[in-house]
């Protein structure tokens, strides 16, 4: 496939240092290599030294909506956009490495493993691409369009597809190990821990698969779409459902520990710490939750038509964008405002944050760098 070279103009100041990840830990060295940080799609790092404080650093333009959350390391941030592209571009500069072209829509978002990038698109492929050089390494093809974001653990990629298949696939050369059959589409991606896959479906439910082989664990039953990845903390596996509510169920039983009401549907992630986990609902606000009890400790209004991104959690700072085009900092205690920046358009796409810089991509066709 032919490796595009830059030609979208760029704001530049930038300086980022990087630190290594171990894809399938909740800690890392490196990057953030992956939507959710971790295989456990916690959403959640402890260990920053610097953080942003909602400075624009550059903005990258691509001229289409980035819903695409991006990931980082080796010194580049790769994301997907609505024009079909995959990017690279340097932290540093802001300025394009490389990009591709796909033949739809790439509102999955990457992992990257070994300096291999890992992306699916609508085209309905599942692309492994040199970090470095934007060379295609393989492709695999689903049946339909691939929304879900792919995760590495062990020797295997996993992701869903809107054919309701979940795949596994052979990293090294992208041949099917297995696959799982749901009942209806997959925009869910896929959590990983212990060797259980975890991820939902627009048949309601809620799957846990073993890693090795695809046999299923057992399923949970809610009353519409899961569309939110997972998160797995401690001993239980939190979603929500566009049934408006939020679930904690056992993660090796599937028995459910509690159920939490909101005022609209979930179709974003869970931020898991400790004892608490954040979730947003398109009643336009984030919540604060027990992670034992269920109960809230607090919620937070959000601007918009609908809820923003799926929520990440940084030390004691939470980051989420949002439907009315800003990019907040709270206080993931208390959920008081530390900060805002505004985009052009709603921000759906996850915030990764390395070394205080903070990546996002906005629908006004931007991806920003905030320092």
């Amino acid at each position: 496939m032919e490796v595009k070279k830059p030609i979208f103009k760029t704001i530049t100041i930038s300086l980022a240092v990087l630190f290594f990840v171990n894809v399938s830990q909740a800690t890392f060295a490196d990057s953030w290599t992956m939507y959710g940080v971790n295989s456990s799609r916690t959403n959640c790092y402890q260990n920053a030294k610097v953080l942003p404080k909602g400075v624009l650093k550059w903005s990258f333009d691509v001229g289409a909506e980035v819903n695409s959350s991006p990931a980082i390391a080796n010194g580049k941030v790769f994301f997907g956009s609505d024009n079909g592209k995959i990017y690279a571009v340097d932290i540093e500069t802001g300025k394009e490495a490389w990009s591709i072209n796909t033949d739809n829509i790439v509102d999955s978002s990457p992992v990257i493993s070994n300096g291999i990038v890992y992306i699916g698109s609508r085209d309905s492929k599942l692309y492994a691409i040199d970090a470095e050089t934007g060379t295609v390494k393989w492709t695999f093809t689903a049946e339909n369009r691939i929304s879900s974001s792919p995760v590495i653990y062990g020797n295997y990629v996993y992701f869903g597809s809107w054919d309701k298949n979940v795949y596994a696939i052979n990293k090294s050369d992208g041949t099917l190990a297995w696959k799982y059959a749901t009942q209806d589409r997959i925009m869910s991606s896929p959590a990983i821990n212990n060797n259980i896959l975890y991820i939902g479906s627009h048949d309601n439910y809620l799957y846990a698969l073993n890693t090795q082989n695809g046999k299923l664990k057992w399923k949970f039953p809610t009353k519409n779409f899961v569309v939110s990845a997972p998160a797995v903390s401690g001993n239980n596996v939190y979603f929500g459902s566009w049934d408006k509510y939020v679930y904690a169920a056992n993660k090796l039983t599937g028995s459910l520990k509690w159920r939490r009401a909101t005022g609209e549907t979930i179709g974003r992630s869970i931020a898991a710490k400790n004892n608490l986990i954040y979730t947003v609902s398109d009643d336009k606000h984030i919540y604060c939750i027990n992670a034992n009890s269920g109960g809230i400790v607090w919620k937070k209004s959000l601007g918009g038509l609908v809820a923003g991104s799926t929520p990440v959690i940084v030390n004691n700072v939470l980051y989420v964008g949002s439907a009315d085009g800003n990019i907040y900092a709270f206080s993931a205690s208390t959920g008081a405002r530390k900060w805002a920046l505004k985009t052009g358009k709603p921000v759906l796409s996850t915030p990764a944050i390395s070394d205080g810089i903070l990546y996002v991509g906005s629908q006004d066709g931007k991806l920003y760098a905030i320092k």
